[in-house]
């Protein structure tokens, strides 16, 4: 079954090169004070990690994604709001979109935390896209 974009090929602030560039300096600052991710996951060849920066154990929090030949695909930064997260950013490079990345960030986040995520009041096209299908898969 193919996947639907429902945005119209919306595009977003994670289609801009230096947004990786920034995205990747955040994950290589949290490995210069850390000496590996709190969970490290491979899954459809890509390799997931779930890092918490231990200067603000409370927030933010981050999954990253990497690719086979080790490029930040995507990133999703996020934290506590009383029992439940909020994602700060999310991002998916264009070419991995619709591939169940987000998704796999989202539910990472869940399983390490053992808290659930629920949407942004502020979401883009694709997040609000990502949410419909999110919410009616839960229903």
């Amino acid at each position: 079954m193919e996947k639907f974009d429902a945005t119209g090929g919306a595009f977003t602030s994670a289609d801009q090169e230096d947004r990786w560039t920034y995205h990747a300096g955040t994950i290589d600052a949290l490995r210069s004070t850390c000496a590996t991710p709190a969970v490290q996951r491979e899954a459809a060849g890509y390799r997931f990690e779930y890092w918490i920066d231990t200067s603000d154990a409370t927030s933010p929090w981050y999954v990253a994604v990497f690719g086979r030949n080790g490029v930040l695909v995507g990133f999703l930064s996020f934290g506590p709001r009383g029992d439940v997260l909020l994602a700060n950013e999310v991002a998916v490079r264009k070419a991995f979109r619709r591939r169940g990345i987000a998704s796999a960030m989202y539910s990472l986040g869940e399983h390490a935390t053992q808290r659930k995520f629920i949407p942004s009041s502020r979401a883009s096209p694709y997040g609000a896209a990502f949410w419909a299908n999110r919410c009616a898969r839960m229903h």
